[in-house]
């Protein structure tokens, strides 16, 4: 963390260390201080969809659902097709903490069946569809 640290303190304009940075912190568990990091990237470069997942994701593993469905939201916005899947199904995730199971199966109709993905855990859209029929 110490070369982090540094790397940030030596390049504070650059996008690139902030996140190095917040991967570290997430890694260790700090999802705020990842987060934290993470919002400083964004000011820097705040067209990188990738910022606004790995947010997300600190999001749902604090249980701060709306915080990221926002962050899913305006990931999807950047219209990047190649990380389409992962944001509708990490921001279905962040529906069903909230209780929004409808908005949940809206988004993941744009999933592919075999998709899982790790969010606050490994998941499957299979699992998540059937915990939105609950």
């Amino acid at each position: 963390m110490l070369l982090a640290d540094a790397l940030v303190e030596e390049n504070p304009s650059e996008a690139k260390v902030w996140a190095l940075r917040a991967h570290l912190y997430t890694l260790v568990g700090n999802y705020l201080k990842a987060n934290s990091d993470i919002t400083s990237a964004i000011d820097i470069c705040p067209s990188d969809p990738y910022l606004f997942f790995r947010r997300g994701l600190n999001h749902l593993e604090l249980r701060n659902w709306p915080e990221a469905i926002t962050d899913f939201t305006r990931g999807l916005g950047l219209r990047d097709a190649a990380y389409e899947s992962a944001f509708r199904f990490a921001r279905a995730e962040a529906f069903i903490g909230l209780g929004k199971k409808p908005e949940a199966l809206l988004d993941l109709a744009h999933v592919p069946d075999e998709c899982k993905m790790w969010t606050y855990r490994l998941r499957s859209k299979a699992e998540l569809v059937s915990e939105c029929s609950e």
